[in-house]
């Protein structure tokens, strides 16, 4: 299926999924917030059990409407500040329940804890190994102090920051952040 007409099914189908009540968790006073979608990546919100189980369950049949199907072993259920411990099914075989799920186009992390220390330390990870990379060019003598900075922010700090406007970051993270900065700054200079 081309890319445009997959966008088109997906979004028919969440609009069918979604298309009763409101079920979804509060986003303002007057709106809820059903569902996330990125691609093939679809999120379903709700805010009690019975509500998602139905809205899995509408997802499920509207996708079989069109000849799709719900891969179960891709799909996760996360709770938030739930003691509910029944299990979302989908043909009466169990969804698995995660404490974390990536999502793999941003190379994002979405914690049941919340917070983004999960995806910080994921982004300070792949930004060290960049680093580590191009170490050759940070040692080199061909390559002007000025340059190596310039080559360091548009190589090792895009892929440290990448995603960043999703955080919601504290004095610890940022100390992090910069002290993986400073460090690497040294080493160019």
């Amino acid at each position: 299926m081309s890319g445009f007409l997959s966008l088109l099914v997906i979004d028919f189908l969440m609009k069918r999924t979604t298309e009763r009540e409101p079920t979804g968790i509060r986003w303002n006073f007057t709106t809820k917030l059903e569902d996330l979608d990125f691609v093939d990546d679809l999120a379903l919100l709700s805010s009690k059990f019975q509500d998602i189980q139905q809205k899995t369950q509408s997802l499920h049949e509207n996708a079989s409407g069109v000849g799709l199907k719900i891969n179960i072993s891709k799909t996760k259920v996360m709770r938030l500040n739930s003691n509910i411990k029944e299990q979302v099914k989908i043909e009466g075989k169990k969804i698995e329940d995660v404490e974390t799920f990536t999502y793999m186009y941003l190379g994002g992390a979405v914690t049941s804890k919340g917070g983004c220390d999960e995806d910080i330390s994921n982004r300070l990870c792949k930004a060290k190994t960049q680093f580590r990379r191009l170490r050759k060019i940070w040692s080199s003598s061909c390559f002007s102090i000025q340059t190596k900075i310039e080559l360091f922010n548009s190589l090792v700090m895009s892929v440290l920051t990448y995603g960043s406007e999703t955080w919601k970051t504290i004095e610890r993270d940022k100390k992090k952040l910069d002290t993986f900065q400073n460090r690497c700054l040294r080493q160019l200079l």
